[in-house]
Parts: C-alpha cells; structure tokens; sequence
C-alpha cells in the first residue's frame, strides 16, 4: 500500500516573513493581556517590577522583529507577487506598530506605579 502525499508548491522565505509579520503582533497581544490583567483578575497581587519588565521587554522585541520581517517581506513581491504577501506585510506592520506602543504604554504605566 503506498501513500500518495499532495505536495504544495513551497512557500519562500518573503511569505513566511509577512504570515509572521501579521501572527506575531496578535499573539503577543493576546498573551501580554492575559499575563497582564489575567493576573488581576485571577485574585493574584500586581506583577511585580522584573517580571514587568522581563514580559514588556519580551513583547517589545517580538514586536520589533516581527516589523522588520513585515519590511523585509516587501522586497520580495516583485518575484512572489503582490497578492500572496502584500496585505499580510501591510497588516502586520501595523499591528507591530499598534501593539509595540501598547506594550510600551503599559510598561510606562508599570514603570510609573499605576499598575495597570
């Protein structure tokens, strides 16, 4: 008995570069928000300084690799084109754009004493 596997075309590293770009700022706001208030609501105390920082730091750098692939991921719509990768790159530059500024807002907060 054999096997017969259907095999896709493979995706480049430009369309991997913009799934990620658009992935990326989504999970990590996702999770951000859930260490962040899921803490509180949980009935545990506020977070406390390092582990603030260790989780904003954390995000922030997610974020900033996932806006560099979303750039990069724009020079290869010329040989890919635009269809595959083009709105992927779009969006998730901007969620990287969005998000990276929550997660520095809330660390600001953090870092103030509000305790958000």
């Amino acid at each position: 008995m054999t096997v017969d596997l259907i095999v896709g075309p493979r995706k480049s590293f430009f369309t991997w570069a913009a799934m990620y770009s658009f992935v990326a700022p989504l999970a990590t706001a996702a999770v951000s928000f859930a260490i962040f208030y899921g803490v509180h609501f949980l009935g545990g105390g506020p977070l406390g300084d390092g582990s603030t920082n260790f989780i904003s730091l954390s995000g922030l750098i997610v974020v900033a690799t996932s806006l560099i692939l979303g750039v990069v991921s724009l020079f290869g719509i010329e040989r890919h084109g635009a269809r595959v990768i083009l709105w992927k790159a779009l969006l998730g530059i901007l969620l990287s754009c969005v998000v990276g500024f929550g997660i520095f807002v809330l660390a600001l907060a953090a870092a103030m004493g509000h305790g958000c």
